[in-house]
């Protein structure tokens, strides 16, 4: 998982576990966690999700990163979860904090629509303090984020097209309530991105 600061990552991967969880209980297939720092960190990250709490930031001093094994025995298939602080992306050519990047076999980008520039102009004009106030806006441009952690795989030798990109718009909840629409199907929303001026970001994700 990566984005810019205050984008929304750790919220999403808790959420992500969470949903997790949820859909393997369905399936009746087990959900374990192999070592005590990934079960502190799910049962901590389940927790806030669950009780609606809002989600700390993560320290630039580490990262969340947990381990879920899936199934039992040996058809068990372990997955790594990572986020590292977003103040690590505005150099994302440093080797040490955001080695999982040239490893992941998916990443997901956590977009934050109040840092678009044409969707702040929207909201100029609409009187919704409270909104801006708990959506905490990412300060970064969404292309610069994007383009530092793309500028890294490519330097590290790492194919774009080895790799699954998922493109997330976090925050909706808060965008509704300012009484900005977000759609829900995927070619919409990369629309919506283009129509908000992210033109070059929308292709590059799609490349």
């Amino acid at each position: 998982v990566f984005g810019d600061i205050s984008a929304g990552k750790t919220r999403f991967l808790y959420a992500s576990l969470n949903s997790l969880v949820a859909t393997a209980a369905q399936a009746k297939l087990d959900v374990t966690f192999p070592d005590k720092d990934s079960q502190e960190q799910a049962d901590f990250g389940l927790g806030v999700i669950r009780s609606g709490r809002e989600t700390a930031k993560t320290s630039t001093n580490g990262q969340v990163s947990l381990t879920v094994r899936l199934g039992a025995g040996r058809p068990s298939e372990l997955v790594h979860l990572f986020d590292a602080a977003g103040e690590h992306f505005r150099s994302a050519r440093r080797p040490d904090a955001l080695r999982f990047l040239d490893d992941g076999q998916g990443l997901v980008y956590i977009l934050d629509p109040f840092s678009i520039e044409a969707v702040q102009r929207q909201l100029g004009g609409i009187a919704v303090p409270e909104v801006l106030r708990l959506a905490r806006a990412a300060a970064g441009d969404p292309q610069l984020t994007y383009d530092e952690v793309a500028s890294r795989l490519r330097d590290t030798g790492v194919p774009a097209s080895r790799g699954r990109l998922a493109v997330v718009v976090s925050k909706n909840d808060l965008l509704r309530r300012a009484g900005l629409e977000l759609p829900a199907d995927s070619d919409a929303i990369a629309q919506w991105l283009w129509d908000n001026g992210l033109h070059n970001l929308v292709m590059s994700t799609r490349r």
